[in-house]
Parts: C-alpha cells; sequence; structure tokens
C-alpha cells in the first residue's frame, strides 16, 4: 500500500522516521526507517547595523565600519540585523563614549557556533572647535 505522509524537518539536528513496516510470509517484521541530519548553519553575516536612526548596509567581506556623531551624544544605541534568524547578536564595549574615536565590537554568533567580529568606530566630534578659518576681520579706519 502507497501513500504520502509529509513530516516536519528540524531546522538542524537530526530526525528519525520510520516510514514502512513490512511483514515476511513467515511473520517477521521489518521497519524501514530514513533518518535526516542537517547541520546546523555557519552563517554568522549582517545584514545592517543600526546607530540610533542611522542605518549602516553591510557590505558582503568588510567588516570594519565607521560613523561620526555630535558631541551632545555620549552613548548610543546599537542593534543589528542577521542574515540568518537562529544567528546571535551581541554588542561590546558599547560604554560612554569620548570625543574622538570609540572602537565598539559586535559579534554575530551563527547557529553552528562560528562567530564574526565586526567593528564599529563611532566618531564623537570634539567640543571646541579645530576650524582656524578666518570668519571676518574690521580694522578701523580701512574699509575692505
Amino acid at each position: 500500500m502507497a501513500g504520502v505522509h509529509p513530516v516536519s524537518i528540524a531546522a538542524f539536528g537530526a530526525d528519525v522516521y520510520d516510514l514502512v513496516k513490512v511483514k515476511a510470509e513467515n511473520g517477521t517484521e521489518s521497519v524501514y526507517t530514513l533518518m535526516i541530519t542537517r547541520e546546523a548553519s555557519n552563517n554568522n553575516n549582517l545584514s545592517s547595523i543600526s546607530v540610533d536612526d542611522k542605518v549602516i548596509k553591510i557590505i558582503s567581506g568588510k567588516y570594519k565600519y565607521s560613523i561620526k556623531v555630535n558631541n551632545e551624544i555620549t552613548k548610543v544605541n546599537i542593534t543589528g540585523v542577521v542574515e540568518h534568524s537562529k544567528a546571535q547578536f551581541s554588542v561590546d564595549n558599547n560604554r560612554d563614549l569620548v570625543e574622538g574615536s570609540n572602537i565598539i565590537t559586535i559579534t554575530v554568533t551563527a547557529p553552528n557556533g562560528e562567530k564574526r567580529i565586526y567593528e564599529l568606530d563611532v566618531f564623537r566630534d570634539s567640543l571646541i572647535s579645530t576650524n582656524s578659518d578666518l570668519k571676518s576681520i574690521t580694522i578701523e579706519g580701512y574699509p575692505f
């Protein structure tokens, strides 16, 4: 007797299915079993990183990014979108920002445990202007 019996397969790991049970003329029974093993994904990639309201699109093969923030910003909220729904996203070194360069490490862990490190340099502007350009000059008695 033939039939179709759909089964659900786990995202990763092993599933065992007893497919066919047959009985020989002498009364002995045999069960034919199917074992499906799916390895966990090694996808530890990001699709994008968001720093507060700014989205940084990830470029394949590039793992260092930078963003500039105003001096008033002392802390940023970082979120990420992972390519694989079972991958884990974590942020390290996201503390109070100092003026200048602040390296923040982002780790993406694939379902199989493989890790990928991204570096985000959050550059906080200086409170003191580095602009030494002369805006205007006035000298009494001399028209310009």
